[in-house]
C-alpha cells in the first residue's frame, strides 16, 4: 500500500494518522516511511480485545517510542480529530473499533482532515462471511465501489478526491477473492495488480474488468 501511495507523493515528507495503534506493530512500519505518524488509541479495555490494554500500551511505548517521528495521542478517535486542521494530512489509516457505526464515525470525523491529494484507508476490508464484514459495509456506505483500492492484507484505500480510473490496477487481495473475481461473483471494484500472471490478468479482463499500469 505504501508503495502505491508513493506513486502520488513522497511519503518521507508526509504526515499521517493511524487510528487504532494497539501494540504499535503497524505504527512502526508506517514510521519507517512517513515523516510524521500520529498514533491515536485510547488503550482502554473493551470486549473487542482479549488482551489487557495496559500491557498493550506498554508494548506500544516500548517499540513505537523509539521512533522520533511517532506521536502518541491517548484519546478517542473522534476527539483527536478536533486537534487537526482540515486538509492537513496526507493519509488517515483506520484500524480502530471495527463495528460498522464506529467505522462510519471515524470516516466522517477524519475525511475532512485529509488533503485533496491525500488518501484515507484502513484495515480488515472483507466481503465474505468467513471474515467480519462490518468494515466493508461501512466503507461501502461512504465511498463508491469504483473509487476503492484493495490490497492483499485486507487494507482498503481511496483518495480524498476522486481517483482517476487510469491510476488503478485490478487485483483481488488474496487467492480466495481472486477466484471470486474470476468466477464473476465479486462486484465491480478496483484492485491493485500485484504478483498476478498474464493469464490471470486476461481472465479478469474477460470478466468485464480492466487493468492499467499505475502512473509513476
Amino acid at each position: 500500500m505504501i508503495n502505491y501511495i508513493n506513486y502520488s507523493f513522497d511519503t518521507s515528507e508526509a504526515s499521517m494518522v493511524e487510528l487504532g495503534s494497539y501494540a504499535g506493530q503497524s505504527t512502526c512500519i508506517f514510521g519507517q516511511y512517513f515523516k510524521k505518524v500520529h498514533a491515536v488509541d485510547p488503550w482502554e479495555n473493551h470486549n473487542e480485545y482479549s488482551h489487557n490494554m495496559k500491557d498493550v500500551e506498554e508494548a506500544f511505548d516500548f517499540f513505537a517510542g523509539k521512533q522520533s517521528g511517532i506521536i502518541k495521542h491517548k484519546e478517542y478517535s473522534v476527539d483527536a480529530a478536533k486537534e487537526f486542521d482540515d486538509g492537513s494530512l496526507d493519509l488517515v489509516y483506520i484500524d480502530a473499533r471495527h463495528e460498522e457505526e464506529y467505522v462510519i464515525q471515524d470516516i466522517e470525523a477524519w475525511l475532512p482532515k485529509v488533503k485533496k491529494s491525500g488518501f484515507i484507508g484502513g484495515h480488515d476490508f472483507y466481503l465474505h462471511s468467513a471474515k467480519e464484514p462490518w468494515v466493508a459495509k461501512a466503507v461501502l456506505q461512504k465511498f463508491n465501489q469504483p473509487d476503492l483500492l484493495l490490497f492483499k492484507d485486507g487494507s482498503w484505500l481511496t483518495k480524498a478526491s476522486k481517483i482517476p480510473e487510469e491510476r488503478f490496477l485490478y487485483k483481488a487481495f488474496n487467492q480466495f477473492e481472486m477466484e471470486r473475481v474470476l468466477d464473476g461473483r465479486f462486484p465491480p471494484m478496483n484492485f491493485y495488480l500485484e504478483g498476478v500472471t498474464e493469464k490471470e490478468r486476461e481472465r479478469v479482463k474477460n470478466r468485464g474488468y480492466e487493468t492499467f499500469q499505475p502512473l509513476k
